[in-house]
């Protein structure tokens, strides 16, 4: 499953992706609205899209290690649910799961990985990291942006 989550008043947002994408659903649910793709053929399509469009940070191994599970699990032998294989196969599974986000333990990007900062990207890290306000203190208008430091 891929979704992305945002305010009830972003839900125009999430609709002009879903439309322009042609997949996934948007509903809302009390003050958020959620965006998401469940099945393999969307799924498949995201691939198409992040492989063509690589992310900057350290998101992108997420990216490799979710894409590495999609495949594993669309590859897998269904008739490993009545054998003893269950097992291992979701042992692969879940240690891509524990490699994921807070439990990374390297977060080194790969050497071929070329980040790559557009005017389209700047604005959705802003839009993601990013806060407008005015100080109290200086009555001073701030952009401020905001992100994890990784060691």
């Amino acid at each position: 499953m891929f979704s992305i989550e945002l305010h009830k008043d972003d839900l125009n947002v999430l609709e002009d992706i879903k439309n322009y994408l042609g997949i996934g659903r948007v509903r809302q649910y009390k003050d958020k609205c959620i965006f998401s793709v469940t099945n393999a053929q969307g799924t498949y399509k995201l691939i198409s899209i992040f492989d063509e469009y690589n992310l900057n940070s350290t998101k992108h191994l997420d990216y490799l290690l979710f894409k590495r599970a999609f495949l594993l699990y669309q590859g897998r032998d269904k008739r490993l649910f009545y054998n003893q294989d269950k097992k291992t196969f979701t042992n692969q599974i879940l240690d891509l799961k524990n490699s994921m986000n807070t439990k990374r333990t390297n977060s080194v990007l790969p050497l071929d990985h070329k980040i790559v900062i557009t005017k389209g990207w700047l604005l959705g890290y802003i839009e993601g990291d990013g806060s407008f306000f005015v100080s109290r203190t200086d009555i001073e208008p701030t952009l401020s942006i905001s992100a994890t430091a990784e060691q």
